[in-house]
């Protein structure tokens, strides 16, 4: 499957089925998202507070759900 027309950025929240909302931090060459689960959210069952899936895995599991606005120093 081809998913090539679903940006993802760093700043993006997302939420999955589960309720876990993450924000997205980067992506790197190897097309690996890399995420940390929002403050007040329950951990994933293996007590992660971040993570990282191929971009593919990504957007079938989680769904975007805004965008957290940068801060400036």
């Amino acid at each position: 499957m081809n998913y090539d027309f679903f940006q993802v950025s760093a700043g993006d929240v997302f939420e999955d089925y589960t309720g876990l909302a993450v924000e997205v931090g980067d992506i790197d060459v190897y097309n690996q998202i890399h995420w940390d689960a929002l403050e007040g959210q329950e951990q994933e069952e293996d007590g992660a507070t971040s993570g990282e899936m191929p971009y593919d895995e990504f957007i079938t599991r989680f769904h975007r759900i805004g965008h957290k606005p940068h801060k400036v120093a």
